[in-house]
């Protein structure tokens, strides 16, 4: 969505955040979304978007939306791992992981973090 249309001073970090807090929250596409690939994954456990405090913007689990979601092992350590402990790790204890992927601003292609 173009904001530059909107009452937001573009150039207020506080009232632009405020704005893209308030369409991720009233976008149901937004929402279907997230919700479906936790639907649609035993796996997946929950999805958020954070901002870049851990303020959580946008969370499948409505308790956790707004508050600072707790960090998880990042599952790079999956990925670095060699065999024998990516077994381990598979096949041990069950553990939860987070994949973290920045929201790319289309004009700059950039992260917004």
């Amino acid at each position: 969505m173009d904001l530059s249309s909107t009452k937001v001073d573009l150039n207020d970090p506080i009232q632009l955040e405020e704005a893209v807090q308030d369409l991720l929250q009233s976008d149901p596409s937004i929402t279907a979304l997230l919700e479906s690939v936790t639907g649609d994954s035993p796996n997946i456990l929950d999805v958020s978007i954070v901002d870049a405090n851990g303020l959580a913007l946008l969370h499948t689990n409505p308790t956790l939306q707004g508050t600072i979601v707790p960090a998880r092992e990042d599952f790079n350590t999956v990925l670095q791992s060699s065999v024998r402990q990516q077994l381990k790790l598979i096949y041990g204890p069950a553990r939860a992981f987070d994949v973290r992927l920045p929201l790319i601003h289309t004009a700059t292609g950039k992260p917004f973090w």
